[in-house]
């Protein structure tokens, strides 16, 4: 028996068959020649025999042209002009070339290669959630749109308060709001301009003038599309079996007016979508000249505030909340304030609104939260009173979760007691995130921590957010304050408001005190804590304790000290 094992047959890869055309060429050519040779041979003649090898090269060289026109030229014209359209974009229907052939093999490669071109375009320039063209595709469509000079405007379109949907209802939830959103901007854009998802629950719209537009008439015609546009998508929208009323800000910039070039025109149309919520929301806000030197400015402050937190440059400053009963200084709230080198003091309405766009109001939050804490553990008693409280405001953009973790660290760090701090929240935040709002300043109180009511009466005062919301206390607004020496009004919703608080066994502060006589009708009305500056502007940790210990405090010394005051500003007699 035979052990060693049978070697297998050799493998013959089979030749690729020649195209037809090819084989043609290649068999005329064979019988043009034999019957050339052989016309030579039967004579035996030198002439003839010459001749007759002039006319094979002559057939030799026709069938030759032949072969390459039709069985090459023709198919690799055929395979450029397929890559040249793949090479724009347009898709293939079917391959170029036919044929089992190496050029059928070509065109189905060129074919497959269109396929997968098309899929990628897809992908780096659409939308997968919305199937709208995206922001790659936006800045090449409005760059040449710019180079050809003629009129044309950028809408941006930002959804109101998208984020609290996402808190509220969760991330597939707004995904759904952004596909119905889209479908809807889509219906309502008009045919000669062009939908874009630009980024998050920013949409943008590229508008183009008619031929007989120019000028005036096309920033009317922009107005009316804008608002109409702006009106027709605050119908509900339904998702998962639930209505929503969503609103939109609208920022318009126009080619050329509003910027010369795309980058100019982007930046212009953002300013103005910032302008318009700046104003409210669901507004429509047009550029202005000046536009895009502010959206510069405001970039240049970013990059400015980020040093300052590196630096320390924003620091806390202290303005006293006093009882006019007691004579006493119950707390102190602290106010961010930020000494630019070469600016000076920047607001803080400027800075804090920079810091929540930026993402950088975590960072100034906590690193504020905690120079504050450790000035106000170091407070001795004032007065035989206890050290004042510290009140520290929350943004609108920070109800959310690891702000009370945040609270609790910075707590245990510094030392203060947690009893010694009062968080400040506004009504619109309540509003906006309302159960999240409501867990955290449960969690807040499950540390000590007092809530405050700041702004109260400026957004949506209720009953039931009273109700609802562990509240401690509420701030009158300083804009009914300014208004009771001269508005009846204004003293009846302050004289409501303090039998509200008082009612409810809700303590009460009025700020935005700044004369005697706001002063007086408050304390009349029964609103003895008050704050403003009528008492100290906020002041450094340091200038805080020196006017903390020798300022009159109680109603009377002060009325003495505002007379004593007026008295020596009069010319002597």
């Amino acid at each position: 028996m035979n052990d060693h094992t049978a070697l297998p047959p050799p493998r013959i890869t089979p030749r690729p068959a020649l195209p037809i055309g090819l084989r043609l060429g290649l068999l005329l050519a064979a019988l043009l020649t034999t019957l050339a040779l052989s016309a030579a041979l039967i004579s035996l003649d030198a002439s003839g025999l010459q001749r007759a090898l002039h006319g094979l090269l002559l057939a030799l060289a026709a069938g030759s042209l032949w072969l390459v026109r039709a069985a090459i030229l023709a198919p690799l014209r055929q395979l450029a002009a397929a890559l040249s359209d793949v090479a724009k974009g347009q898709p293939l229907s079917a391959a170029p070339v036919a044929g089992d052939d190496a050029f059928g093999q070509l065109g189905r490669a060129v074919q497959s290669l269109s396929q997968l071109t098309t899929r990628l375009n897809a992908l780096a320039y659409g939308d997968a959630l919305t199937s709208l063209p995206n922001r790659v595709q936006f800045e090449r469509d409005l760059a040449d749109a710019v180079a050809t000079k003629t009129p044309l405007a950028v809408l941006f379109a930002d959804i109101d308060h998208f984020r609290t949907i996402n808190d509220g209802y969760g991330h597939f939830f707004g995904d759904q709001v952004l596909r119905n959103m889209a479908q809807r901007l889509k219906r309502l854009t008009p045919a000669d301009s062009q939908l874009y998802r630009y980024s998050g629950d920013l949409f943008a719209v590229v508008f183009r003038a008619g031929p007989a537009q120019a000028g005036g008439a096309f920033r009317e015609q922009l107005i009316q599309q804008a608002e109409q546009l702006r009106q027709r998508v605050t119908d509900p929208l339904t998702v998962e079996d639930r209505s929503l009323s969503v609103c939109l800000s609208l920022g318009v910039a126009v080619f050329p007016d509003d910027g010369q070039s795309a980058e100019a025109l982007v930046s212009a149309a953002d300013a103005a979508l910032f302008q318009a919520k700046q104003l409210g929301r669901n507004v429509v806000q047009f550029a202005r000249k000046d536009s895009a030197l502010k959206a510069r400015q405001r970039l240049e402050l970013a990059d400015d505030l980020r040093v300052a937190l590196k630096t320390g440059a924003v620091t806390p400053h202290f303005q006293p909340i006093v009882d006019l009963g007691s004579g006493s200084i119950v707390c102190a709230e602290s106010l961010a304030r930020w000494k630019h080198p070469t600016r000076g003091f920047v607001p803080p309405d400027q800075f804090i609104g920079i810091a929540e766009d930026s993402g950088q109001i975590d960072a100034l939050t906590e690193q504020l939260l905690r120079a504050a804490c450790a000035t106000a553990a170091q407070w001795p008693a004032q007065r035989g009173q206890p050290p004042p409280r510290l009140a520290f405001n929350l943004s609108p953009r920070q109800v959310r979760e690891g702000v009370v973790e945040m609270v609790r660290k910075v707590l245990a760090e510094t030392g203060l007691p947690a009893e010694r701090l009062e968080i400040e929240i506004t009504e619109s935040a309540i509003i906006e995130r309302p159960e999240t709002a409501e867990r955290l300043l449960l969690q807040l109180k499950g540390l000590g921590v007092s809530v405050a009511l700041d702004d109260f009466g400026t957004g949506y005062s209720s009953l039931s957010h009273l109700l609802r919301f562990p509240i401690d206390k509420i701030k009158v607004d300083r804009s009914f304050v300014s208004q009771l020496n001269g508005q009846r009004q204004a003293g009846k919703i302050v004289a409501a408001t303090i039998s509200l608080a008082t009612n409810l066994e809700i303590s009460l502060v009025a700020e935005g005190v700044e004369n005697i006589g706001q002063m007086m009708t408050l304390y009349e009305l029964g609103c003895r804590q008050q704050q403003g500056w009528l008492f100290s502007k906020a002041l450094p940790a340091a200038d805080f304790l020196a006017w903390a210990s020798s300022a009159p405090l109680r109603l009377d010394a002060i009325v003495r000290a505002q007379a004593d005051a007026a008295n020596e500003m009069q010319p002597a007699a």
